[in-house]
This record gives structure tokens, C-alpha cells and sequence, in this order.
């Protein structure tokens, strides 16, 4: 069943029965933990049922016998003269099978035993063939019915409250309606099997740094466990794959495609017949609760390469992150590689991940000129830029040039099909990702449109932060509580990214979202009403993170291009800058104070003169003169062109600085000199007591002394 099959389940029928009125997202939420967990969930009870006799199990068996015993009579009454022949003969079945599992148990038993290894055994026992199981179909669904009103009426006492509710749903309707599922789904079951082929690599680009660190893991005896985290079309698959090709150093190897959600029961048994070289009848000997323990012992014996691709299709179910997690203690030999859309929450010393961004600019351009794509090198590069490098959009871009203009083509001719913007060149974008046909905004949309009003508006009122944001962030964002499990909600749908510091948006992700925005002016505003509200007392400021509101203020300020206003909010606001500066925090300034140099609008501004200023000091602090003293030159020549006389002195004091520092003494007392000059001129009695004691400074490091006295 799908979520939306679980949603029509708890809107129609549970919730009513239960005189309970859920609100839309709870109801979401639900369907989809029943979807995800119910399988996990089933082949957990029943093992504990077997080891127990399988009481439960055969009562639910019983029951099924005895619901098909009355289709299938009703049937006879009703079919034509040449099908009741058929059907006495599969009524005699059921019937004969039912009475005998009534009266042995043993038979029963072996029965059971046959869920292990699927519904088709238990088929065959009961004589039912395909065809009929196809004709009989429609008249078990319409079963269902009466099915669901006995769960009803075990459903009564069920509490008002959502948490108990699904609290109830996930401990025992689960169990009843996983086995009507398996029931009703169980052939599609069975006739899945393992995909080991990669994906093939085509137009190789670049990647040099992303290949030299797996091989590394793959060559460490302390490291057996890699991870590739990346956005999907990302090319981790093609990274991997590629690995997978070039390296023949192990006594085999193994690629799993585990976006088809197979069980882990079913994929470790794979693994140990593929790779274990474990005969059919040996892997039935294996009970579950063995699984893993022989699977890790199979792996530590012998060097293998295992690659478990598109990992977060599985990671709801925790019997695979439990293996992850065994192997990494008795790790041993074999060498296991892993991509997927989210990492996997283990706990390791040293965690081997590797978060694959875009393809490089060159890289990026490379690509599009092996896929036919012309242009200079500045407008390739400058267009891989703007889709971050994203492989498989570039794929798409050539794709539809080529659709729409033949074959030789640039990509400045974009624009002239009115799709220059990335956002309006994503709409467009159709073609081929692992044999499937993809439009990258189509999809982006309809997960988008799927969401609750709530979830959309939360999306978007976040896109904008930089920062990862929890709960508490959110619920002051939009002036309404969002609950943890929300947030997680839309992470397992994959428009946020969970790490430990709270959610993250994916780089993808938030440039569909930002285009879906448009006008982002709002959303900025929003982000400054809450971190001003959040800014905490001078007094208690220890470390940096006790300033970060002001620095997501002067951030926000910054995007609006509001860099007057960013400016006052490090300077004058709470004195940001003077509190960064007497912590060493002087790489941070560089970069606030290098952004204001770049931008600020109005060069006879005294803010853009003191910028300047305070980008020599970070410098000089930083022991980079050079830079320093242009900076101090350009702060200088401003200050004479608006006659700016307090800060001309400033500038020589600190171009005198710089050169003490550099030991070119002389060169320093004619700055310090000019400085004193001004000051005196001007009356400033502190910058001529600045002046003089760097003069003295100066004459102690020459070893004049009488003057440095005086």
C-alpha cells in the first residue's frame, strides 16, 4: 500500500471509527510511517510469534483460510456452469488445507516456517495458481471491508490525543494490516530481485581530488566504510561506479542498487551467496536473528568490494544502519562503499564521508564541450557556475540545445530561447537519469505541491538562513509552533538535510526554492526580525557564537544590499568589530570588512574610509603587510580627497605601524611625524598622544634612546 492508500485508510475509516479528527499533516505523517515501517515492522512479530508457536500468526492464517472459504462459495453460487468445476476443486483445497492446519500443529509450523522465504511457498500449499489469485483479487479487497470494521472496533478506547494515536497505530494496527498488505502485495514481492549492475561512465570529467580520497579509504586498512553524500544527479553513483571499474585489486566485488527498497534480509543473502559463494540450501539454514552476525563474518574473511548504492531508499529500515554500525566494530578485510542522499547516523572515530559538490568550473566546461556544447571558456565556466556544477543538469542543458537548435551550438544561445535565468532553464530541462525520463522542476514541483500549506510556507520562509535551524528557529519564523518531527517529515522527503546542529537545506534545493520565491526581500526581513530579537546582552559575550545574531543581521543586510545599514550593525550596533578584534578573530573581520570594501555605494562615504581602515588592521594583525599598507594607502588618499583630516592622521599612524612591524624604522617615524602634525593641527589630544608614543616605540627599536624619552 502507498502513503496515499494509508491516508484514504486513516481519513475514512480509522479515525471515524474511532471518533478521532486528526489534522492534515498528522494524518501525512502517519501514512507515512505506516508505509516505511509496516514490512520491518510484520517480519519482527511474526519471528517473535514462531519462536513462541506462532499462535498469532496462525490465528491470522485461520482466519484468512476462512475468509476465502466463503468468497469462494459464494462464488459458486453465482458463476457459470463451467467455472464451478474449478472452483469446487479450489474450495476442496482450502477447505482440506484449513481442517488439517486446525488439526496439526506441526503442519502448521512448517507452514509458517514458509514466510521466511516469501508468500509463494504458502501459494503453492494452498493450490492457487496465478490466474486464479487474479480473478479472486477484486472479491478479497472488497474482504477488506469487513476486515477493517472489526479493527475499528478495537480502535474505540483509542485516546484523543495524536501522540497516542499513532503511538497505538505503530504497536498494534500495524502488525494486522502489514500482513493484509504482504497478503494483497505479497507476488510483486517475490518477484523482485537484486539490481548489481552500475551504472555505466560516460563523459568522465575531472573529479581528481573526489578520486584520489575513496582510493585512499579503499587503500587504508584502518578504513573500511566510505560514504558519498551528495544531492540526487549529483554523480555519486558515476564516482562510485567508476571506482568500481578501475579497481581489480580485490578477490571480487559486488555492486547492490538498493533504490528498489529490497529488504535487508533479502540483500544479505545476496551478498553471502554472491560474494559467500553460500549454496540456497545453506542460506535457508540461516535464521534471521543470525543474519548479520554470519554476513560480517563472511565479509571480515576475505578482501571484497561491496557498493550499496542509493542507500537512503533503506535507511527506514534499522536493520541495515545495525549492520553499517557491527561492521564498523569488527571491520576486517572487505571494503564497503556507500552513496546515497543522506548519511547514515553512526557512530565512528573517524567518519569517512565525502560530500560531493558540484564539478568544478573547468570542469564543468570540459563536460559541456565533450557533450557538444561551444562557447569561450569564460561563458561555460560562468554558466557552470550559476548551476553550482550540477552534472546532471549540464547533461539536460546539452540535451536540450541540441533538441531545440541541432547540432552545433553554443551555450550563449540560451538566452535567445528565453531561458538564460537557472530557474526558468530548470522548467525547461527534460531527458534521461538511469533509464528513466526526468524534468527536473516537474519533480522538484510535484513534491513541492504534495506538501501541506504549512510545510510550503515554512520551506519557504527558511530558504533564505544560512545557519542550520531546529524546531525553536522555525516556530519563530513563521509565528506558529513546528513541531521536531515536522522538520524531520521533510528531511525524509528530501527538502532538508538533518545533521547534529539541527537542518540544513540541500545547495539544490534552495536555488528551486529560492526560484520558486522570486522576491526574496521578505524573507531577508523576516531572518533580521528574528536574530535582532535573539541578540544577547554585551555582558554576557564570551566566544564568537554569542555574537552570531549580528553576524546573520549583517548578513541579511549584505543580500538586500543594504551595506550602510550591515556596516552600523558591526560597528556602532553592539561594537561587534572592537569585541572580534580583541579575540584574534581577524580572518572573520577580513572577510565582513572585504565585502563592505566591494560594496558599499558611495566612495566619499566615511564608512568606505573606514573600512578600508579596519581591512589594513585585520591584515596587519594577520602579518599580511602588503596588503595592509595598500589598504592603509587607499584609506589615506580618500581622506585627503574629502579633507577628512582626523582619519588622514589615522592612516599614517597605522601605514607607520606596518613598517615598525617591518623594521624599516625611518620609514615609520615620517609616518608617525605627518600623523602628529595633523593631530596637533586639528586639536585631537588622544591621536597626539597615539602619535607619540609610536614615535618612541620607533627610537627604542633604533636604540635612541634620549629621544625615545622624550
Amino acid at each position: 500500500m502507498s502513503a496515499e492508500d494509508w491516508q484514504i485508510l486513516l481519513k475514512h475509516w480509522l479515525c471515524p471509527g474511532a471518533k478521532v479528527e486528526l489534522p492534515e499533516n498528522v494524518v501525512q505523517e502517519v501514512a507515512t510511517q505506516l508505509r516505511e515501517k509496516f514490512a520491518f515492522a510484520l517480519r519482527e512479530v511474526l519471528k517473535g510469534d514462531f519462536e513462541e508457536g506462532g499462535r498469532a500468526f496462525a490465528g491470522l492464517t485461520l482466519s484468512l483460510l476462512g475468509e476465502m472459504q466463503g468468497i469462494l462459495e459464494e462464488l459458486l453460487n453465482t458463476s457459470s456452469q463451467t467455472q464451478i468445476q474449478d472452483l469446487q476443486a479450489e474450495l476442496a483445497a482450502v477447505t482440506r488445507l484449513r481442517e488439517a492446519l486446525e488439526t496439526d500443529s506441526q503442519r502448521f509450523q512448517e507452514l509458517g516456517n514458509q514466510i521466511q522465504s516469501g508468500f509463494g511457498e504458502v501459494l503453492q500449499e494452498l493450490g492457487i495458481t496465478q490466474g486464479k489469485i487474479d480473478e479472486m483479487r477484486a472479491e478479497l479487497q472488497q474482504e477488506l471491508q469487513s476486515v477493517q470494521e472489526t479493527l475499528r472496533e478495537g480502535l474505540g478506547n483509542l485516546s484523543q490525543q495524536n501522540q497516542q494515536l499513532q503511538e497505538t497505530l505503530e504497536t498494534g494496527f500495524e502488525r494486522v494490516v502489514a500482513f493484509l498488505e504482504r497478503d494483497t502485495s505479497g507476488i510483486q514481492a517475490i518477484s523482485f530481485s537484486l539490481d548489481t549492475n552500475p551504472p555505466k561512465v560516460t563523459n568522465w570529467q575531472g573529479r581528481e581530488e573526489e578520486l584520489s580520497q575513496v582510493n585512499r579509504w579503499l587503500d587504508d586498512e584502518n578504513t573500511k566504510l566510505g560514504v558519498i553524500v551528495g544531492l540526487p544527479g549529483m554523480g555519486k553513483s558515476t564516482l562510485a561506479a567508476k571506482l568500481f571499474q578501475e579497481r581489480t585489486d580485490f578477490e571480487d566485488k559486488l555492486w547492490l542498487d538498493l533504490g528498489q527498497r529490497p529488504s535487508y534480509s533479502l540483500v544479505a543473502r545476496g551478498i553471502l551467496q554472491e560474494l559467500g559463494k553460500l549454496s540456497p540450501q545453506e542460506l535457508e539454514q540461516i535464521p534471521e536473528t543470525r543474519l548479520t552476525n554470519v554476513l560480517v563474518h563472511c565479509l571480515q574473511r576475505r578482501r571484497f568490494l561491496l557498493v550499496l548504492d542509493n542507500l537512503e531508499s533503506v535507511l527506514q529500515d534499522e536493520a541495515y544502519q545495525d549492520f553499517l554500525q557491527r561492521w564498523l566494530g569488527a571491520c576486517h578485510q572487505t571494503e564497503i562503499l556507500v552513496t546515497t542522499q543522506v548519511a547514515p547516523k553512526l557512530v565512528q572515530e573517524n567518519p569517512t564521508e565525502l560530500a560531493l559538490g558540484g564539478l568544478s568550473a573547468r570542469e564543468g566546461a570540459q563536460l559541456l564541450r565533450e557533450l557538444a556544447v561551444g562557447g569561450t571558456e569564460a561563458e561555460l565556466q560562468e554558466f557552470v557556475n550559476q548551476v553550482n556544477g550540477h552534472p546532471l543538469m549540464l547533461k539536460l542543458v546539452a540535451g536540450l540545445l541540441h533538441d531545440e537548435l541541432g547540432e552545433k551550438v553554443t551555450i550563449g544561445q540560451l538566452a535567445g530561447l528565453g531561458i538564460a535565468d537557472v530557474g526558468l532553464l530548470m522548467s525547461r530541462l527534460r531527458g534521461y537519469h538511469r533509464q528513466e525520463v526526468v524534468q527536473l522542476v516537474a519533480v522538484l514541483d510535484a513534491s513541492f505541491n504534495g506538501l501541506s500549506e504549512k510545510w510550503r510556507r515554512l520551506l519557504l520562509s527558511l530558504v533564505v538562513l544560512r545557519q542550520a535551524f531546529d524546531g525553536t528557529v522555525a516556530s519563530a519564523m513563521i509565528g506558529e509552533t513546528v513541531a521536531h518531527s515536522e522538520l524531520r517529515g521533510l528531511a525524509k522527503r528530501g527538502f532538508l538535510l538533518a545533521e547534529a546542529q539541527g537542518y540544513r537545506f540541500l545547495p539544490f534545493i534552495a536555488e528551486y526554492l529560492k526560484f520558486r520565491l522570486g522576491d526574496l526581500r521578505e524573507a531577508h526581513l523576516g531572518a533580521i526580525r528574528f536574530y535582532e530579537s535573539s541578540v544577547k546582552p554585551r555582558a554576557e559575550w564570551q566566544t564568537v557564537e554569542d555574537v552570531r545574531e549580528y553576524l546573520e543581521v549583517f548578513y541579511h543586510r549584505c543580500e538586500l544590499a543594504e551595506y550602510e545599514v550591515a556596516f552600523d550593525v558591526i560597528r556602532d550596533g553592539g561594537d561587534v568589530d572592537d569585541f572580534l578584534s580583541l579575540r584574534g578573530n581577524n580572518e572573520l573581520l577580513a572577510e565582513l570588512y572585504q565585502q563592505l570594501v566591494e560594496n558599499l555605494p558611495r566612495r566619499d562615504d566615511w564608512r568606505y574610509d573606514a573600512s578600508l581602515t579596519s581591512l589594513g588592521n585585520t591584515y596587519n594583525a594577520l602579518g599580511r603587510y602588503q596588503e595592509a599598507i595598500a589598504f592603509y594607502q587607499k584609506s589615506l588618499e580618500i581622506a585627503r580627497d574629502i579633507g577628512d583630516q582626523k582619519n588622514e592622521a589615522a592612516s599614517l599612524g597605522s601605514l607607520g605601524s606596518v613598517y615598525n612591524a617591518l623594521g624599516r624604522y625611518q620609514e615609520a617615524i615620517a609616518f608617525y611625524q605627518q600623523s602628529l602634525e595633523i593631530a596637533r593641527d586639528i586639536g585631537d589630544r588622544q591621536g597626539e598622544a597615539t602619535s607619540l608614543n609610536n614615535l618612541g616605540n620607533a627610537y627604542n627599536a633604533l636604540g635612541r634612546y634620549q629621544e625615545a624619552i622624550v
